[in-house]
């Protein structure tokens, strides 16, 4: 799904988009029409409006475009997004409904059949750590469940449907004054959750905003896969990494932090059991942990850690002091935040099932624009880069440092050796590779319609590709 700003006329509205093929797709008026400030003596009528409209862009190419053409019809109004009652949307892929009691998210993946419930099941919990080392109150109380019903709302346009889940908690203001508990003072924090399903995606988008006003807390959001795992698997700084669920035994005696279950991700983690997976993707919540669980592993997605300081000495999860012991009351993250992930059912595990091609096509979303000025002589549809192997991915495009061509760096996803071909299409002249300095390595001959490279788990590639 893509939204664009467009010239827009109430006798001829721009009812749906013209693709490279000629097919008409219909689009969605996602915006209200609002009017832009055109300078004296210029023209004024259509060009004056402005309207925001939303389409599903299809089999774009990678690291591409696709032109479409706005098409003016004799239908009276572009279709806009329609509430309606129940609590469930559904595309090709999954069927996604809301708990009315608690607020989850229960997903059937049309697929196969497999159900997944108790998605989107937010968990706060106190936080008497600082901004180094989350730490558990010694009389912890968890709260996971709204203080009333949530309401329940639908919304279709075309091609695009969201469930719109308002949950409200009731959580303690603050920690008790000696920092062993939480406080009594209660405040009521509010928490709305918009979920998206895209005909052609096979992923559930999730936008929640929470108007924070608690302290000394941390919250996630849980998501139960119902399979037993022994490891994890997150993107990290080029590749994938496996982490144990299990911990290590902590020897008080010699070590200066307790292990936690808390790790880094980029991307999305991902966990399976061999048959069936479960990835989660974000958009910069960079904090996750698996909970081993008696129905299975759960993926908990820290949303917010809310603390007040810097450092502190008395830390049962820390021996001493990590820093200066400054006071730091923007750590509490008090007000409105907007945090983005999805939802990505899948079998087998991340890698056979692209699931994390679905991950970064979350994290990177494709863009549309109106050009105002026409399109030259660009052809329908075209691609910069071609890279023919998922198990690659793209982590630069760039002018080589010296002037000389084009720098493109990719690497090797897979815990195993992996082969592919990319090639830069509108650059038809020698290839070399080259190290992270952009020094040269050998060259490099094409075979065909590209550059045939290989890389061992987690190696990178740099390419540098010349004019002719």
């Amino acid at each position: 799904m893509v939204t664009a700003t467009v010239p827009w006329s109430t006798e001829q509205p721009v009812v749906s988009v013209i693709g490279p093929d000629g097919e008409l797709v219909a689009v969605a008026q996602t915006g209200a029409k609002h009017e832009v400030v055109i300078p004296a003596g210029a023209i004024t009528g259509f060009e004056r409006m402005r309207a925001d409209i939303g389409f599903v862009a299809r089999d774009v190419p990678g690291y591409g475009f696709t032109i479409y053409r706005p098409d003016t019809g004799e239908a009276a109004s572009a279709r806009s997004a329609s509430e309606r009652g129940g609590s469930s949307i559904e595309n090709e892929f999954f069927i996604v409904e809301a708990d009315r009691e608690h607020g989850t998210l229960t997903v059937t993946d049309k697929r196969n059949g497999r159900r997944l419930s108790g998605l989107n099941h937010f968990v706060d919990g106190g936080d008497r750590g600082d901004e180094y080392n989350f730490c558990v109150p010694e009389d912890d109380s968890l709260v996971s469940e709204p203080s009333a019903p949530p309401a329940v709302s639908v919304s279709e346009s075309a091609g695009f449907r969201s469930l719109t889940v308002a949950i409200g908690y009731r959580l303690p203001a603050r920690l008790s004054s000696d920092r062993q508990s939480r406080g009594e003072e209660p405040c009521e924090e509010r928490i709305v959750s918009t979920v998206s399903l895209t005909d052609g995606v096979p992923r559930i988008d999730v936008s929640t905003v929470v108007d924070n006003v608690a302290e000394d807390h941390r919250l996630r959001v849980h998501f139960p896969s119902g399979m037993r795992v022994e490891v994890s698997k997150a993107d990290e700084h080029f590749g994938v990494v496996q982490r144990p669920v299990e911990l290590p035994q902590w020897d008080r005696d010699t070590w200066f932090e307790e292990p936690v279950g808390t790790y880094p991700q980029k991307a999305f983690v991902s966990v399976d059991d061999g048959r069936f997976g479960l990835t989660i993707a974000n958009r910069g919540l960079p904090e996750y942990e698996i909970l081993d669980e008696s129905q299975g592993a759960t993926i908990a997605i820290t949303l917010l850690r809310c603390v007040g300081w810097l450092s502190r000495a008395d830390l049962s999860s820390r021996r001493g002091g990590a820093g200066p012991q400054l006071q730091t009351p923007g750590a509490q993250m008090l007000g409105q935040h907007l945090l983005e992930y999805s939802i990505i059912p899948h079998d087998r595990e991340w890698a056979s099932a692209n699931a994390h091609v679905l991950a970064v096509q979350f994290v990177r979303a494709m863009r549309a624009r109106w050009q105002n000025h026409g399109i030259g002589h660009l052809p329908a549809a075209a691609s910069l880069l071609d890279v023919d192997s998922t198990a690659f991915q793209v982590s630069a495009i760039k002018r080589a440092e010296d002037g000389d061509g084009v720098i493109v760096r990719l690497y090797n996803t897979l815990d195993a050796p992996a082969e592919g071909k990319v090639d830069l299409t509108p650059v038809t002249g020698d290839v070399s590779m080259v190290n992270l300095n952009e020094e040269h390595i050998t060259d490099v001959p094409r075979v065909g319609r590209g550059v045939p490279i290989a890389a061992r788990p987690n190696e990178i590639v740099s390419l540098r590709f010349r004019r002719a």
